[in-house]
Order: C-alpha cells, then structure tokens, then sequence
C-alpha cells in the first residue's frame, strides 16, 4: 500500500479536504461528500477534479 495524501484548504468560508492514494490497478474509486454525506455518480464537480488530477 502507498502512503495516502492528504490535504486541506479554505477560501471564501469555503473548506475543502483531500485525501489520495495511488496505486497500479486499472480501476479508480472517487468518493465525493458534502457536510458528511455521500454525493451520488452525477455530482458536478466529479468531472473537474478527474479533469485536474489526470493532467
């Protein structure tokens, strides 16, 4: 297992926390929450962050 990443940061009262870990599959799994709860496949800013992590 790889070392997990993690991160936090705020603007505009807005709070964001990230945390990652790599590893070789082929698979990804990106969970997405809003005040603790899970957001479903559709949320918009899913597209975004792929868009920004695979660049």
């Amino acid at each position: 297992m790889h070392e997990v990443i993690h991160f936090t940061g705020e603007r505009d009262d807005v709070e964001v926390e990230v945390a990652m870990q790599y590893n070789a599959g082929y698979t990804e799994t990106l969970a997405s929450f809003v005040n603790s709860i899970q957001q479903g496949a559709g949320v918009h800013m899913k597209p975004g962050l792929r868009r920004h992590i695979h660049a």
